[in-house]
């Protein structure tokens, strides 16, 4: 006969599972279907907040503006509120950020040179944010309106240059790097150039852009 004593732990442990499932198994079912719920509740409104940022996203821009520079990468949706409290009609705001290296010393750094030159022919922004070291280098043969006619205030510090073909210097950015639109963000120490592109698709919001940057300091 093949006589096996059984084993008490294990049978204890079995004993106090099946005790434990018999008098908490309500409670049980009750956690994992309210956690269940939970994590539903959780994911849909996620998923709809989600939703109804893309949506914002794909609808035509009033206004489209890229930073591009040595800036370091941070959610600008506190810049976008500000915005949208200056020009209140205007529901959709698309910003983006390139970052780009001040000085290619590395692969990485060429790499992100690189990807800095994709975006800016790729991408046709209505307002071009620089920092000062890339809005020299953009300058001579980027697309950029001259601000001549703008008629922006005396105070207004204006960056000139005259293009190859120009027979003259003309403005072409306005530092925006102190103004109190950018107060409380990373990028509110980095220079800051803002030019308006010459094939800008909402010039006319464009060119609104620049003047109450002009206008509120």
């Amino acid at each position: 006969m093949n006589n096996k004593k059984q084993d008490p732990t294990r049978e204890t442990v079995s004993e106090r599972m099946e005790n434990f499932l018999y008098h908490y198994k309500y409670h049980t079912i009750f956690s994992v279907f309210l956690l269940l719920l939970i994590s539903s509740l959780g994911y849909t409104i996620i998923e709809k907040q989600i939703a109804k940022s893309n949506a914002a996203d794909q609808l035509p821009a009033d206004i489209d503006i890229m930073f591009f520079g040595s800036y370091q990468e941070e959610n600008l949706s506190p810049l976008k509120h500000e915005i949208q409290h200056i020009f209140p009609n205007w529901e959709s705001i698309h910003i983006n950020l390139v970052q780009t290296p001040k000085e290619v010393n590395s692969a990485e750094d060429m790499a992100n040179f690189q990807k800095g030159q994709i975006a800016i022919e790729a991408n046709k922004p209505d307002i071009y944010i620089f920092d000062l070291n890339y809005f020299h280098r953009f300058v001579e043969d980027g697309p950029f309106l001259s601000l001549d006619q703008l008629e922006l205030s005396a105070s207004a510090q204006l960056l000139f240059y005259q293009k190859e073909n120009d027979t003259k210097e003309h403005p072409y950015g306005i530092d925006v790097t102190n103004h109190s639109l950018f107060t409380n963000l990373a990028i509110q120490k980095n220079t800051k150039i803002a030019v308006i592109r010459k094939d800008a698709q909402n010039s006319k919001n464009a060119k609104a852009f620049i003047k109450q940057l002009d206008k509120i300091k």
